[in-house]
């Protein structure tokens, strides 16, 4: 919490926020998600979800351009509340369908909380396929540093196709 931006709060600043889940964030005044006052904030491949601010209610970007000279870019992306008013392409803000987001103790931002997609989630196969990094520490440990990071954190394919959800993101699927 504090001013602005609950979960980034750029000031002066280019952001560039890739394949990033910001979720249950707190804000005092502005940005209950990201915040940016003179900035440039960019973010792609992104989940903004159930971030909030005191001034504004459901507000996950602050979108107060005018007043706050913050400027944002977002592509391929779910952000709670999302208007098309930011333009870009691929955006939605359709609920992301996590398997627990609070977890069994029902208690936000703890250890037991589950950000993975249930299948059939709106967030599956609607990313940019492209800005998924190099895999430069060789997870999969076959020798192809320049191939996209074949793991994600639990271990798991980081690029997986669910049949049962259209492919509206960029770049050949998995």
């Amino acid at each position: 919490t504090g001013y602005g931006g609950g979960a980034i709060s750029a000031n002066q600043s280019q952001v560039f926020l890739a394949n990033c889940t910001i979720k249950t964030n707190r804000a005092g005044s502005f940005g209950g998600g990201v915040h940016a006052a003179w900035a440039a904030v960019s973010a792609s491949n992104c989940i903004l979800w159930d971030n909030r601010a005191y001034w504004l209610e459901q507000e996950t970007i602050n979108e107060d351009t005018q007043m706050y000279g913050g400027d944002y870019t977002v592509n391929y992306s779910c952000v709670q509340g999302w208007t098309g008013q930011r333009g870009g392409v691929g955006n939605h803000g359709n609920p992301p369908e996590f398997r627990n987001g609070d977890g069994s103790d029902r208690i936000p931002g703890t250890s037991d909380d589950d950000l993975r997609l249930t299948a059939g989630s709106n967030c599956i196969d609607s990313g940019n396929n492209f800005l998924v990094l190099n895999d430069f520490a060789d997870l999969d440990a076959d020798g192809d540093v320049s191939e996209p990071t074949p793991l994600d954190l639990s271990g798991f394919a980081r690029l997986q196709d669910d049949p049962a959800t259209p492919d509206t993101g960029h770049g050949t699927g998995p």
